[in-house]
Parts: structure tokens; C-alpha cells; sequence
């Protein structure tokens, strides 16, 4: 018995010391960013150290290096720092690679919108002949809503690069001054009868950007395309153009869920199926949750929370009794564990008792059979099986820990992470 006992009492203060590193990890690396934000970037950043940290910006920012110029940027845009907006703005109008370019617009979006900031718009507007640079110009133009750009923009409606031409009539087409938006609308659908394969999503993306009803039948025609990206782009500019009334395609967005469509198509369908009434049947989005797309699990779980009311007992059922994967069932158990009564606390608990029990079996058959000296060609596979199994039994139990001490998925990964090790 002592040879599994050893075993058994190894784990458990293995357990034991993980979770009491792990606590103080958390603890030490929260101490040390609070520290660093008070010391480098919080309130404290005064006198010397506020003077420093200036001229670091500036030094870089006059320099010609376009990574120097491109951290600088990030700087000032993370901060805010609005004192140093003449000089994005002047960075802006010299000859510069695109990213630098795109980094100026970024900062400028941030910083507190005022008559300077537009000046540097609109002069880099009249002297830029990048496609792209302009292209952004005119987007981050359309964030001042009270600025009358109309003559100027409306010159690049006959620019020969497309994805110019498509930003000067979303911004005309969306100014309440500008008198001409119906002409907009036909003008793309015209183009996108002709346009090439590598121009259809664009097209698509901007008759979405304009919401309206009218358009879904020339995107609608898009969806069975074979292409996949213009399948996503019609599908994007279906939903934009139904204005979040989404009530009658509910049946076409679970479709989408439940089809071989890529990942994105699925994280866009369950988007939209926030502003629809909650779903009859939810099994769709709970498959979801096992996905290896973080975006995807992401997605659902939101959209589960949102319609708790509505689909708590279901959650609840597949807990209990149905087979699904840790990943499912740490998901779910994010969603309920506050929601559970008491009766089902103990039958969770019960759960946890009986999976730690097989784990501590499991373990004594991996014992017993790494004892059989004549090894055939099944020694391996045997192992190995009995290792996956003992894993699942001991995630169920680290998923009831994790919530019944108010700990999250960063905690439950690193206890996994460490008991799994090969040093276990």
C-alpha cells in the first residue's frame, strides 16, 4: 500500500504548494505593476522623473529612425499627451514610411480634438499621394462631426485607387451637411457589378457602412460565393445593413453557427445574435465553447451571460449531465457557479470527490502497470491513455477548486500546468 500511498500524499502537497506559489505570484506581480505604474507613469510622475521621461519622447521623436519614431508615438498616444500635438502633427506632413503615417493618425485620434488638429488633417490631406495615407486621413476626418470638409473630400471621389474613392463617399455619405449621399449608394452598387474578385470586399464593406435596408439583396447574392473572404464580407454587410434588426435572420445567424463556415463568420454571427431574443435551443453556442478559437469562446460566453435568464437551466443540465469537455465545463461553471442552489453546490462537490477518487485509482493502475517488467508493443499506448484519463479526472476537480476559492482561468491554468509537468 505505501507504494501508493507515497504517491497519493506527493500530489497532495504538491497541490498544496502550488496553489500557496501561485497566491503569492499573483500577489507579488500585482504589488510590482502597481509600483510601476505609481513610480514610471501614475501620479508620481513629477519633477525629475516627469522631465526625464519628456525628453526621452522628444529625443526620439526627433529623430529620422522610424522604429524610435513609431515607440515614441505609441508614448504619447497611450498617455494622451496632448503637448506634443504640433509635433505629430509636423511629423505628419514630412515624407515618412506608411507605419510611421498610420502612428501619427493613430496619436492624433487620442488626443483632444481642436482646430490645430484638423488644420493638420486637412494640409496633410492636400499634399499626401500615398493611397493609404490619404485613405486614413480621410476616415480619421470623418471623427469631426462639426468640420464642413465636403469640398476638399469630394475632389477624391474620382481618385483612381479604390480604397480612396470608397472613403471620401462614406464621409460625404454620413455628413448631415453634405446634400448629395443617395448618389453614393448606386455608385457602389454599380462599381461592384464590375469589380474585380480582390475589389468585392471592399465594395461590400462600404455598402454595409451605410445601413441601409434597400441594399441586402446586392449582398445577399454574395453569400454562397465560393470565395471565403467575400462570404465574410457579404455576411458583414448583410448584418450592418439590417441596422441591428435582426429579430427574422435568427435562424440564418444559428445556421451560420452550426455550418463549417470559418471561425470569423461564426464570432460575427453570434455578434449578432446579442440584439436578437434569446434562443429556443443553445447547444449550438455551448459546442462553441470547447473551440480552440479564444475568440470564438469568448463570443459565446458573452452572448450565454447576456441571455442567462433564458438559458441557465440548460447550462445547468449539461453540467450535470451531459458529456462535454473541461473546457465546457469550466466555462459553463463561469456562467452558474453563483446561480447554483445549495443542493446542486453538493452534487457539484460530490462530482469533485468522485473524479478525485478515479484520479487517485488511475494512478494506481499507472503505478501498477509501469511495474510489469516484459513491456510489449501496448506498454505505450496503455500509458499514455491512463495519463489522459487521470488528466480529465484532475482538470474536473482544479475547475471546482478554481470557483469555490473565487480564483480565475489564469489560476486553474498554471495549477493544470504545474501538476501536469513531467517534474509532478
Amino acid at each position: 500500500m505505501i507504494q501508493y500511498l507515497l504517491p497519493l500524499i506527493a500530489l497532495i502537497l504538491s497541490i498544496i504548494g502550488i496553489v500557496i506559489a501561485i497566491l503569492q505570484c499573483k500577489e507579488y506581480a500585482i504589488e510590482m505593476k502597481a509600483q510601476a505604474d505609481r513610480t514610471i507613469f501614475g501620479n508620481n510622475l513629477k519633477g525629475a522623473k516627469k522631465s526625464e521621461f519628456e525628453k526621452d519622447i522628444g529625443k526620439k521623436l526627433s529623430q529620422n529612425d522610424s522604429t524610435q519614431l513609431v515607440v515614441a508615438l505609441e508614448m504619447v498616444r497611450q498617455f494622451k499627451l496632448k503637448q506634443y500635438l504640433n509635433t505629430v502633427g509636423n511629423i505628419l506632413l514630412r515624407p515618412q514610411d506608411f507605419n510611421v503615417k498610420k502612428h501619427c493618425l493613430h496619436t492624433l485620434a487620442v488626443l483632444p480634438q481642436s482646430t490645430a488638429t484638423l488644420n493638420y488633417l486637412i494640409e496633410a490631406l492636400r499634399s499626401e499621394e500615398n493611397p493609404k495615407v490619404l485613405s486614413l486621413i480621410i476616415n480619421y476626418m470623418a471623427l469631426f462631426e462639426k468640420a464642413n470638409c465636403n469640398t476638399l473630400v469630394e475632389k477624391f471621389l474620382t481618385h483612381s485607387e479604390l480604397k480612396v474613392f470608397i472613403a471620401a463617399s462614406l464621409y460625404l455619405y454620413h455628413n448631415k451637411v453634405y446634400t448629395s449621399q443617395m448618389q453614393f449608394g448606386r455608385q457602389l452598387e454599380q462599381r461592384l457589378n464590375k469589380a474585380s474578385l480582390e475589389e468585392v470586399p471592399l465594395y461590400l464593406k462600404a455598402l454595409g457602412q451605410l445601413h441601409q435596408y434597400s441594399y441586402s439583396k446586392t449582398v445577399q447574392k454574395f453569400l454562397d460565393n465560393d470565395q471565403e473572404n467575400i462570404r465574410l464580407a457579404a455576411f458583414k454587410a448583410f448584418i450592418h445593413l439590417h441596422d441591428k434588426k435582426l429579430e427574422a435572420q435568427k435562424d440564418s445567424l444559428i445556421k451560420v453557427l452550426n455550418s463549417s463556415e470559418s471561425e470569423e463568420m461564426k464570432i460575427v454571427a453570434l455578434q449578432a445574435l446579442q440584439v436578437c431574443s434569446p434562443l429556443t435551443d443553445v447547444s449550438p453556442i455551448i459546442n462553441l465553447l470547447g473551440s480552440k478559437n479564444q475568440g470564438l469562446v469568448t463570443n459565446s460566453r458573452e452572448l450565454l451571460q447576456l441571455k442567462i435568464n433564458a438559458c441557465k437551466s440548460t447550462l445547468i443540465t449539461y453540467l450535470f449531465e451531459k458529456k462535454i469537455s473541461t473546457q465546457q465545463r469550466f466555462e459553463i461553471f463561469s456562467l452558474v457557479h453563483s446561480k447554483l442552489n445549495s443542493a446542486q453546490q453538493n452534487k457539484i462537490k460530490e462530482r469533485a470527490v468522485l473524479a478525485f477518487q478515479q484520479f487517485i485509482y488511475l494512478n494506481g493502475l499507472l503505478k501498477l502497470h509501469e511495474s510489469i517488467v516484459e513491456r510489449n508493443v501496448t506498454y505505450d499506448l496503455i500509458v499514455k491513455l491512463l495519463h489522459e484519463i487521470a488528466d480529465e479526472h484532475l482538470e474536473h476537480v482544479l475547475t471546482f477548486v478554481t470557483f469555490m476559492s473565487n480564483q480565475d482561468k489564469e489560476f486553474f491554468q498554471m495549477v493544470c500546468s504545474g501538476l501536469k509537468s513531467s517534474s509532478r
